[in-house]
């Protein structure tokens, strides 16, 4: 039947390991044959990943899930917690397909993650199936008579007491959705009259996923408390909506400037923000220290080092938004009368059109704050030799490597 079974584990325990098997090897050897057929955009890559791998791992899901749906309960609180969900076997493999496609490790926010290429949680597309399994079981009980006395039965072990069946952990799950009655109060009859609406368990469960950017903070992201600054991050200075992936995962960019996007994105840049959270720094302490490149005077400039900060704020990289290259880019910021507070430019500099230019602008403001963090304080400070940018050349972001190469479209 291609599930494997155990003399003493039930169906999912010993399933799963096999499934994580699978996952690995197809999710490497879809990575092969793209990169063998130049597939790089990366919604043709994830539409590949949804039919190729995830359906192999996937295979039979509808009678396995239900050991994974008790991880699902904590999502469905007022305040929804995904840790325990996004450890199962299924959904790491979702997420490994993901690290791979966006750069990043592990520390990356597995929900942004998702967010940011348009996936949801595994389990999520499991709960759905379940349901269609029982709705299709009972709508032809009289054409499939094996299936139905074979949940019929499952119910009877389910109303003697048996919690550890496949009934119990999809209705109590359905009770948990406030979509279905207690199953310890359904009697026999009443177990098989229910049917459930997928598209109403799929809007439940997405108003759940995407309540993280929806923090009833609205402040701006440099003001809100720690556990909600990655949301408000997405909704506030990205611009992300529910149920709408980046921008960026339509185009056809090159992989290492696709990736140094999204990392930028999804918070996993070396910006000192960013790096403060492994060093355990406060927040107000994580400052700019290429700041003080335009700023020799005055040393260090007390700013965070944030998103904000490294696209509109640092004057390190003025030359850079002055340039004409990247006029489509910074032009409407500062021309358009509508885009009058920081949220709403940074929303249209990353929702933009030109996102093959975008990925161009992150990258040459990176490489200059590479080379400028790599050189000696006493240089950086004082001495700043006559390589480096002069605030009174014509056109004098002129060393970075490519820049005056032709112009991307």
């Amino acid at each position: 039947m291609g599930l494997w079974w155990h003399a003493t584990l039930r169906l999912a325990p010993s399933h799963l390991p096999h499934a994580a098997s699978v996952a690995h090897c197809a999710t490497h050897g879809l990575f092969a044959r793209m990169k063998s057929r130049h597939i790089q955009r990366p919604d043709l890559q994830c539409r590949l990943f949804r039919t190729m791998v995830r359906s192999a791992f996937s295979y039979g899901c509808q009678v396995w899930c239900s050991h994974l749906l008790p991880s699902l309960h904590p999502t469905l609180l007022d305040t929804p917690v995904f840790g325990p969900l996004l450890l199962s076997i299924p959904e790491q493999a979702q997420l490994h397909f993901l690290r791979i496609l966006a750069g990043v490790g592990t520390s990356c926010h597995n929900q942004s993650l998702l967010h940011e290429f348009g996936f949801l949680p595994v389990t999520f597309h499991y709960v759905r199936l379940a349901a269609r399994f029982w709705n299709r079981i009972l709508n032809r009980a009289t054409s499939q008579p094996l299936l139905f006395r074979a949940l019929r039965s499952d119910i009877h072990l389910m109303r003697s007491g048996c919690k550890v069946c496949w009934s119990y952990f999809f209705l109590f799950t359905m009770h948990k959705m406030h979509l279905g009655p207690d199953p310890a109060n359904l009697s026999l009859a009443a177990c098989l009259e229910l049917r459930f609406q997928e598209q109403a368990i799929g809007e439940l469960l997405e108003s759940k996923f995407y309540s993280y950017l929806h923090h009833p903070d609205p402040r701006c992201p440099r003001l809100c408390p720690s556990d909600c600054v990655t949301g408000r991050t997405f909704s506030s200075w990205l611009g992300m909506q529910p149920s709408r992936p980046g921008p960026h995962i339509s185009h056809a960019i090159p992989r290492e400037l696709r990736i140094t996007l999204t990392r930028l994105r999804l918070a996993c840049s070396d910006l000192e923000v960013v790096k403060g959270r492994f060093t355990r720094r406060p927040r107000h302490l994580r400052l700019c220290k290429a700041h003080s490149f335009r700023n020799p005077v005055d040393g260090t400039h007390p700013c965070v080092e944030d998103l904000r900060h490294f696209v509109l704020d640092c004057p390190a990289y003025a030359l850079i938004r002055s340039s004409p290259y990247f006029a489509p880019l910074f032009g409407p910021i500062h021309q358009d009368p509508s885009l009058n507070t920081p949220s709403k430019k940074l929303c249209h500099f990353f929702n933009t059109t030109h996102q093959y230019m975008l990925a161009v602008c992150i990258s040459r403001m990176l490489t200059l704050r590479a080379h400028i963090l790599s050189t000696t304080p006493s240089v950086l400070l004082a001495q700043r030799p006559t390589h480096f940018p002069q605030a009174n050349h014509v056109f004098s972001d002129w060393w970075l490597p490519g820049l005056l190469d032709e112009a991307p479209n």
